[in-house]
């Protein structure tokens, strides 16, 4: 209950900030919000429209602080795989390094935070593989 309070009071300052500045909330307030979830249901589809399908992959993330940085880490694939992975916090989203099975190097991916979207705040759809983050709360 109390991550679900917490989620609900970010998602409002973040919203009444982005209205104010059309970069996005701020750093922090994103850092807030991926970190306050339990964690993170991320579909991941090619094509599609603007929200996932039931053909969508879906994976399992959360998203943690460590000093002054957040980290993520996948929990829900097969043993051996799961791994943390680097988190670059945008005023208006973040970009990731993919891990795991993904060479280091690998281009970092970017969502977007979509303040309006209480179900899927943060997502990336203006590309041919598309994904949507959705609080585990």
């Amino acid at each position: 209950m109390r991550t679900l309070i917490v989620l609900a009071v970010c998602l409002s300052v973040a919203t009444l900030a982005s209205a104010a500045d059309n970069t996005g909330p701020g750093r922090e307030a994103i850092a807030e919000i991926l970190t306050s979830a339990k964690a993170w249901h991320v579909f991941i589809e090619h094509g599609g429209g603007e929200q996932p399908s039931s053909r969508a992959g879906v994976q399992r993330w959360e998203f943690f602080r460590r000093g002054n940085e957040v980290v993520g880490r996948t929990t829900q694939m097969a043993p051996g795989f799961n791994g943390e992975f680097e988190v670059t916090v945008r005023d208006n989203g973040f970009d990731f390094a993919r891990c795991c099975l993904y060479p280091p190097g690998t281009p970092k991916s970017s969502v977007d935070y979509d303040p309006k979207d209480a179900k899927y705040p943060f997502k990336r759809t203006t590309t041919p593989q598309k994904w949507w983050l959705s609080p585990e709360l």
